[in-house]
C-alpha cells in the first residue's frame, strides 16, 4: 500500500509547476502536504529568476558539509572556492576585478547592503544551498554584477541540532538550530555566539596578534504559513552583532608631541585601545502565489538597519596619527520587491517586476586634531575638536520586463529591458538593455553568450565628509581640496562561455568576459577605522578568463577553478581629497592597475567518503595584490604569491534514541605558510594585513 506521503507527492508533482492547482481540501493541508507544497513553491521561486546566459556556481548541502570546517566555514571563505573570487581587505571579496562587494539575496529577496566592516552578517549554517551568479545578468538582476543567493534550509524535518566548536586563538563557538512543522506552519531558528583572539586579519606575520579579541553573535528565524495550495506567507529575520579590538603593532614611533606627555615613549604602540562595534538587523515579509494557472508571483517587503561605531584611543591616536576620531554611522533601508512569471505559451515565458527602496544614512566623525600650518605640519597648541556630521537620504527605483524565448529546441534567448532611477546624493537614471542566449551543441555541450548594461549606484553609507574645509590648518588637512560627489557606475558587460558534460560525473566550463566602465566605484581605508571612503575611476577596463572543473561520484567530490584577470583604471572623478596631489596627477594622466587587481587565482578541493568518515581538503592560490614600491608609480608592483591549504575529517555516528553525534577536526593553513594580503601601500590601501597562520579547530554536534 503506497504511503500517504508518496500519494500526496505524486499527485502534486504530476501537475505542471505553473499549471492549474487543485482546490485545497476543506480541512486544509496536513504537515506532509505542507512539505510538498513548500518544495513546489521553492521551484516556482527559482523560476522567477532564470540564469540564462550567466555564469553560475552552486554550493549545495553536500558541498558545504564536505568543507574542512563544514558549516562552521565563514561565508566569505566559502566564496573563495568559486571561480574569479579573490581574498580582499578584512574579509572582503574581489570578484572579476571589482572592488564592490556582491549583492546578497535570501530566497531570492534582496537584502540591502549594510555598512561594511570586519564581521560577516550571514551564517553559513542557515544555507541549504548557496548560488553564485555572475556575468551578463538578465534584466531582473539589479545594482550589482555579482549575486550571492542563499536558499535557506527547509524546516520540514522536525528536530534540532546543537554544536560546539573550540580551538586555536581561544575560539569558543556554541550554536543551536531548531525546526519543525505543524498543520500549515513550518519554522526554522538558529543562533550562535563566537569569541576568540583572532577577530581581524593580523597586521604582522606573527602567530598571535596583539589586542585582537572579538565577540560575535548571530541569529536567524524563518516562519512559513501555507493557507492553501496556491499561496505561502513567509517571515524571516536576522541579526548580527560584532565587537572587535583593533590589533596593534609593536615598536611604532610616535611623531606628534602632546601637552602633558613628557616622554612620547611612555605610550607604547602595543598598548593602544581602539575598538569597533558593528550591528546589522534585517527582516523580510513575503507572499508567494499562483493564480491557478500559468502565473507565479512573489511580493516581498524588506527592511535593514545597520550601525558601526569606532572608538579611538584618544591619547595614543593623537601621538601616533595626529588625529583621534570617534566615527559613528547608522543606515536604515526599507523597500518593496515584486516579481512575476507568466508562461504565455510553450515558447515564451514573460517575466516582469519592480523594486523600490528608501535609505537614510547618518554619519558623525567627532575628531581631535592638532593645529597645523598651511602645509599640514603641526604647530604648538592644544588639540582641536572638529565635528563632521552629515545625513543623507536616497530613493532607488527600478522596473524590468523580459521574455525567455525557446526559439528552437536547442536555442533559448532571454531579452529584456530595465529602467533604474536614483534620487539621492545625485540624480541619475538609465535604461539598460539585456540580451542572453544559450545554444546546445548536442547533448553534452552548450554555449552561452550575453550582453548587459548595468547601472550600479554607490553604497549610500559610504558618504564623504560634509565639507573638507573643516579640517583646514589641522593635522588632518587634505593636500587636495577637491571632493566631487560619488556617482553610479555605468557598465557595458560582455560574456561568452562554454559548458561540457564530459562524463556523467565530470563537468567542465570556460568563460571569457569584458567590462567597460564609466565612473567605476572603488573605496579605500584612509584612516584607522574600517569605515571606507568611496571614489570613482573615470574610466575602467576589466577583462578575464575563467576555467572550472567539477567531479562528483558516490564517494568522491572534487573541483578545480582557475581565473586570470586584468583590471585597470584611468582618472578619478570623485573623492579626490583622499589622495596626494602627485599621486592624483599620475592617475589622471595614465592607465594604472587597480589595487585589487590580481593576475591569477586558483582554488580547488577534494572530499572522500571512507568507512563512515569524510576526508576533505581545499586550497586557494593568489598571485598577489597590487602594491606601490617606494618611489614608484601607483600600483606598479604586486605582492608575492601565496597558497593556503586547509584539511579536515568528519564523522557522524548514531547516538541515543534517534539522535546523531557529529565529530569534526579541521586545520586551517596546514603548512603554516605566512603570506601578506596587503602591505599598506597602493591606491586606497590603509594598513598591512596577513593571512591566518596554522590553526586547529574541533567541533562536536548532536542532532535530535
Amino acid at each position: 500500500m503506497e504511503s500517504h506521503r508518496n500519494l500526496v507527492a505524486r499527485a502534486l508533482l504530476a501537475m505542471p509547476l505553473l499549471g492549474m492547482a487543485p482546490a485545497a481540501p476543506a480541512a486544509g493541508p496536513d504537515a506532509t502536504t505542507v512539505e510538498v507544497i513548500g518544495e513546489r513553491f521553492n521551484k516556482a521561486r527559482n523560476g522567477l529568476s532564470p540564469k540564462t546566459g550567466t555564469s553560475r556556481y552552486v554550493f549545495d548541502r553536500r558541498d558545504i558539509e564536505q568543507l574542512p570546517r563544514g558549516e562552521e566555514t565563514p561565508l566569505n571563505h566559502l566564496m573563495l572556492q568559486a571561480p574569479g573570487v579573490v581574498q580582499g581587505d578584512h574579509g572582503g571579496l574581489h570578484i572579476r576585478g571589482e572592488m564592490t562587494q556582491p549583492q546578497y539575496r535570501i530566497n531570492g529577496t534582496i537584502i540591502p547592503e549594510g555598512i561594511g566592516g570586519f564581521g560577516q552578517v550571514f551564517d553559513l549554517r542557515i544555507a541549504r544551498r548557496v548560488e553564485f551568479i555572475s556575468g551578463a545578468l538578465p534584466a531582473q538582476y539589479n545594482y550589482r554584477t555579482n549575486i550571492v543567493d542563499i536558499e535557506t534550509k527547509d524546516s520540514y524535518e522536525d528536530g534540532g541540532k546543537i554544536g560546539f566548536t573550540g580551538g586555536s586563538h581561544g575560539t569558543l563557538h556554541p550554536a543551536v538550530e531548531l525546526s519543525g512543522s505543524t498543520d500549515k506552519l513550518t519554522y526554522y531558528v538558529t543562533g550562535s555566539h563566537l569569541q576568540g583572539r583572532n577577530g581581524i586579519l593580523f597586521p604582522t606575520a606573527d602567530r598571535h596578534a596583539i589586542h585582537n579579541d572579538t565577540k560575535q553573535a548571530k541569529g536567524f528565524a524563518m516562519v512559513s504559513y501555507v493557507p492553501d495550495l496556491r499561496s505561502r506567507w513567509s517571515v524571516m529575520a536576522g541579526v548580527a552583532e560584532s565587537r572587535f579590538q583593533i590589533p596593534n603593532v609593536r615598536g611604532e614611533t610616535p611623531t606628534f608631541p602632546l601637552d602633558g606627555v613628557a616622554d612620547l615613549r611612555d605610550v607604547a604602540s602595543a598598548d593602544l585601545n581602539e575598538t569597533q562595534r558593528e550591528m546589522t538587523r534585517y527582516a523580510v515579509l513575503s507572499y508567494e502565489g499562483n493564480n491557478g494557472g500559468d502565473l507565479d508571483y512573489q511580493v516581498a517587503f524588506f527592511t535593514r538597519d545597520s550601525k558601526v561605531l569606532f572608538r579611538p584611543d584618544a591619547v595614543g591616536d593623537l601621538l601616533y596619527r595626529g588625529i583621534a576620531s570617534r566615527v559613528a554611522r547608522h543606515s536604515r533601508a526599507d523597500g518593496l520587491q515584486v516579481d512575476a512569471s507568466l508562461h504565455a505559451s510553450k515558447a515564451h515565458t514573460v517575466r516582469a517586476g519592480f523594486s523600490f527602496s528608501h535609505q537614510r544614512t547618518d554619519s558623525e566623525n567627532d575628531a581631535l586634531v592638532f593645529p597645523a600650518d598651511d602645509d599640514g605640519a603641526q604647530v604648538p597648541g592644544a588639540p582641536l575638536r572638529v565635528n563632521d556630521g552629515r545625513s543623507v537620504a536616497a530613493d532607488l527605483a527600478g522596473v524590468y520586463l523580459q521574455d525567455e524565448w525557446k526559439a528552437t529546441p536547442d536555442l533559448t534567448v532571454n531579452y529584456g529591458l530595465r529602467y533604474d532611477k536614483l534620487d539621492g546624493l545625485t540624480r541619475n537614471s538609465q535604461l539598460s538593455p539585456r540580451l542572453n542566449a544559450v545554444y546546445r551543441l548536442g547533448g553534452r555541450t552548450s554555449v552561452h553568450a550575453g550582453y548587459s548594461r548595468f547601472f550600479n549606484p554607490p553604497r549610500l553609507e559610504l558618504i564623504g565628509p560634509d565639507t573638507i574645509s573643516k579640517f583646514a590648518n589641522t593635522t588632518n588637512q587634505p593636500e587636495v581640496q577637491l571632493s566631487s560627489p560619488v556617482v553610479p557606475e555605468r557598465i557595458h558587460y560582455l560574456e561568452l562561455g562554454l559548458a561540457h558534460q564530459a562524463t556523467p560525473a565530470l563537468h567542465l566550463g570556460v568563460d571569457v568576459y569584458g567590462k567597460f566602465v564609466r565612473n567605476m566605484v572603488d573605496f579605500g581605508q584612509f584612516g584607522r577605522a574600517l569605515v571606507t571612503s568611496p571614489y570613482n575611476w573615470s574610466k575602467a577596463r576589466v577583462f578575464g578568463l575563467e576555467f572550472t572543473a567539477q567531479y562528483r561520484s558516490d564517494n568522491v567530490s572534487a573541483y578545480l577553478n582557475a581565473a586570470v584577470s586584468w583590471a585597470r583604471g584611468k582618472g578619478l572623478s570623485s573623492g579626490q581629497y583622499n589622495f596626494e596631489q602627485e599621486e592624483l596627477d599620475y592617475i589622471n594622466g595614465k592607465w594604472v592597475y587597480m589595487d585589487h587587481d590580481q593576475r591569477l587565482a586558483l582554488s580547488g578541493g577534494v572530499a572522500y567518503k571512507w568507512r563512515g568518515n569524510v576526508l576533505s581538503a581545499d586550497a586557494f592560490f593568489g598571485s598577489g595584490m597590487r602594491s606601490t614600491p617606494e618611489g614608484g608609480s601607483p600600483n606598479s608592483d604586486h605582492l608575492p604569491s601565496y597558497l593556503q591549504t586547509n584539511v579536515g575529517v568528519a564523522r557522524e555516528v548514531k547516538g541515543p534514541g534517534h539522535s546523531r553525534i557529529g565529530l569534526r577536526l579541521a586545520i586551517v593553513n596546514l603548512f603554516d605558510k605566512s603570506y601578506e594580503v596587503r602591505d599598506g601601500t597602493g591606491v586606497g590601501v590603509g594598513a598591512p594585513q596577513f593571512g591566518p597562520r596554522r590553526s586547529l579547530y574541533g567541533t562536536l554536534s548532536a542532532s535530535f
